[in-house]
């Protein structure tokens, strides 16, 4: 698990600030907020003693209380705290697994008004058991098992089509299966991180979804293509263009920001929301 440091408090109201600039200058799509705890917060009990961290969940809820009343903040550490005896955790990478990301799916879809899918919807599918990520490799421990990585496949078929705008390439899945023949293979999720990619579904209700977001997203996106006609994925570490023309031009319905704790606490480029 990755320690949290507190942040700053005053790089921390810079952020906010930019999330409610943000909020006022788009007030024609709905606004919602996931903080993502990583799993120094939710698997707490499993430090071992005198390990000190700072509590992610203190300040979780003061980004929660400090935003504009236009954004929805979504709070899922209740229900990621209630799976945390289920695999919900890479154990050698900073990521949440599908089942993680699924239990925060179905919250969202309480928040966001769209009915979630029930794991009978899907076929469950393992692609790999020798997944060694990033906490692998900082480390450096040896001679422990591989993840597994579990594809969360809709039993009733749902055709998409994937536009990456920087690869210039069109996708016919969220999934780039070759990633499990590499060293990253969360990966496998929409090919990694992306400054825009668009995914069209064969959903006929017009909805529109912007998601602003960290890699986190890459593997919860896959349960939304059952619920909107459009979403777009911008990664604000890569993308350096004007965010509220881009919800004018593509009319935006509902905009999800998402984000590990880790990263948005510890990375700036969320300031570049407002510009």
């Amino acid at each position: 698990m990755e320690k949290f440091n507190k942040p700053d408090d005053e790089n921390l109201e810079s952020k906010i600030d930019a999330i409610n600039s943000f909020s006022r200058n788009n007030p024609n799509t709905n606004k919602y907020f996931i903080l993502v705890p990583n799993s120094v917060k939710v698997l707490e009990d499993k430090l071992p003693a005198f390990a000190l961290v700072d509590d992610e969940l203190f300040y979780i809820d003061k980004v929660k209380s400090n935003l504009d009343k236009d954004i929805k903040f979504i709070d899922i550490y209740d229900e990621l705290f209630s799976k945390k005896d289920e695999y919900i955790y890479y154990k050698t990478d900073h990521h949440w697994t599908s089942k993680g990301a699924f239990y925060a799916y179905k919250r969202l879809g309480e928040s966001m008004g769209f009915y979630p899918h029930g794991n009978d919807y899907f076929d469950i599918k393992e692609v790999t058991d020798s997944f060694y990520g990033s906490l692998y490799s900082k480390g450096r421990f040896r001679n422990i098992k591989g993840d597994s990585i579990e594809l969360y496949i809709p039993k009733k078929s749902e055709n998409c089509t994937v536009e990456y705008y920087d690869e210039k390439k069109i996708s016919n899945s969220l999934y780039n299966m070759e990633s499990l023949k590499e060293k990253d293979k969360y990966t496998v999720f929409l090919n990694g991180n992306h400054s825009l990619l668009k995914i069209n579904t064969d959903i006929s209700n017009s909805k529109k979804l912007l998601i602003i977001k960290d890699s986190y997203a890459n593997s919860l996106v896959p349960f939304l293509t059952g619920h909107y006609n459009e979403i777009y994925m911008i990664d604000l570490r890569y993308f350096n263009e004007d965010l509220s023309k881009f919800i004018k031009e593509n009319n935006i319905d509902d905009t999800l920001i998402l984000y590990n704790v880790k990263t948005f606490f510890e990375d700036n480029s969320i300031e570049k929301i407002s510009w």
